[in-house]
């Protein structure tokens, strides 16, 4: 509650009161007027609400927005009456309460939605919620409305690059025969792995298993920074073979099961941490549905298999719901078929690995190419929730965008800047323009306004 300004010259003009024939002096011992006033509304109701702005953004014409919320609160001992809850200003009409609550208990709160509806493609920028009260010091408050109407609009997106502490990292490999050089690459590679997760400070779990449903034991004792050589560790583990199966979302899901966490694969999990799966293989994921009828066959035909959100949806589950812990990644093959490219051998897409990263805002290494220190690097900074890739919350409507990491531009560039890639509708920034922690990445860009007619 705010407290009313004392005038100046009070105590002068209550001492010298006798001298000056307009101030009345009714005792010495008399408390103020404007202090009795504070000390009744200290006895009565006080009002507080929250926010003093909703801004709804831009919608179509004659769409209504989802409702936003005004929170009154009484934080005064008795009963607070709302007289009166009313949008006045210019545009009011674009903008309806969907309730009108009387009264709030001492002590607790009510809530009032609002949405709105642009009823023209206009700035709505002049109306207000004005809520009347029997608050003795605040009869009237005021929150600002704002909302565009309009078919295209300007989104800006902002992500915090928040390094989380502590990371799980269960790489799942494909050991069929085709795979030994590519294996033998990732374990010489390792050494830029620990340098970034180092340099993040980050404290790590590493383990490894096969990429086969039926050997979910991890391959030897899971790496952590007390592991006196990691990288001779990692390289045992990697090339210790076994099992050949090419299903890396059923493989990790049978190591991640809670039996295997309390037994073989125990001290790995925690749910303090990060979770990243990183799945290392030359062939299609081939997941099998539980009782498909169907068979499991990519590229010729994925109706049998796991669904690709039902894996997804069972590593955020690990992480009590909360996307923004979980990755996966993969060195695997394009996201379409390549076919006389003459790269490497691999002849299939793997579309269902690059749609579960793209889900979970993860990595992608060419298997083709082989870059492992660059994609070990990135995998590295995503799995520590410090990432390079944004995906957008809206279409864009054109190639433009405002790109800023703290304020400060970043060019058009796939060497230091940024780029957009339509297929996932992400925006990536490359090289030095790469964030940090702490840092914020802010991408402006023209697209559709909210409500498809």
């Amino acid at each position: 509650m705010t407290r009313p300004t004392r005038p100046a010259g009070w105590l002068a003009a209550l001492l010298l009161g006798a001298c000056d024939p307009d101030v009345k002096i009714t005792g010495l011992g008399t408390t103020p007027p404007d202090e009795l006033g504070d000390d009744t509304a200290a006895q009565g109701p006080d009002i507080e609400v929250t926010p003093s702005l909703l801004d709804f953004g831009a919608w179509k014409p004659s769409c209504t927005s989802d409702p936003q919320t005004v929170q009154i609160t009484n934080v005064g001992v008795s009963d607070l009456t709302l007289t009166g809850l009313e949008v006045k200003g210019g545009g009011k009409l674009s903008f309806e309460l969907l309730d009108q609550p009387t009264t709030v208990l001492a002590g607790a709160s009510v809530e009032v939605p609002v949405v709105f509806s642009p009823k023209g493609e206009a700035v709505y920028d002049a109306a207000r919620l004005e809520i009347a009260s029997d608050d003795p010091d605040e009869p009237i408050v005021d929150v600002d409305l704002l909302g565009e109407g309009g078919h295209i609009t300007t989104v800006r997106d902002e992500f915090l690059q928040q390094a989380a502490d502590e990371v799980d990292v269960l790489f799942s490999i494909d050991y069929s025969g085709s795979m030994s050089d590519d294996i033998r690459a990732l374990g010489n590679a390792f050494d830029t792995f620990i340098t970034a997760f180092v340099q993040l400070g980050l404290d790590y779990h590493i383990a490894v298993i096969t990429a086969d449903p039926d050997c979910p034991e991890f391959q030897g004792p899971v790496i952590t920074p007390a592991t006196a050589d990691a990288k001779a560790e990692f390289i045992a583990q990697t090339s210790k073979g076994g099992c050949f199966a090419e299903a890396g979302f059923g493989a990790t899901m049978n190591a991640l099961q809670p039996a295997m966490l309390a037994g073989t694969n125990q001290d790995f999990l925690r749910d303090s941490a990060n979770l990243a799966v990183v799945v290392i293989s030359d062939e299609p994921e081939q997941t099998e549905a539980p009782n498909a009828i169907l068979p499991c066959e990519p590229p010729i035909s994925a109706a049998g298999c796991l669904g690709v959100q039902t894996y997804v949806n069972f590593l955020v589950g690990l992480k009590q719901n909360n996307p923004g812990k979980v990755t996966f990644s993969g060195v695997v093959g394009p996201n379409r078929n390549s076919f006389g490219l003459g790269q490497c051998d691999i002849n299939f897409a793997a579309r269902r690995y690059h749609n579960a990263i793209s889900q979970t805002n993860g990595v992608w290494g060419n298997l083709c190419q082989l870059d492992l220190q660059t994609f070990l690097t990135h995998l590295a900074s995503a799995a520590g929730g410090v990432s390079s890739t944004f995906g957008l919350s809206a279409t864009p409507e054109a190639n433009d965008f405002e790109v800023l990491v703290d304020g400060q531009p970043v060019p058009n560039s796939p060497t230091n800047g940024w780029t957009y890639d339509q297929a996932s509708n992400t925006i990536t920034l490359n090289g030095s323009a790469s964030p940090g922690p702490g840092q914020v990445v802010s991408v402006a860009y023209p697209a559709q306004a909210a409500c498809d007619l």
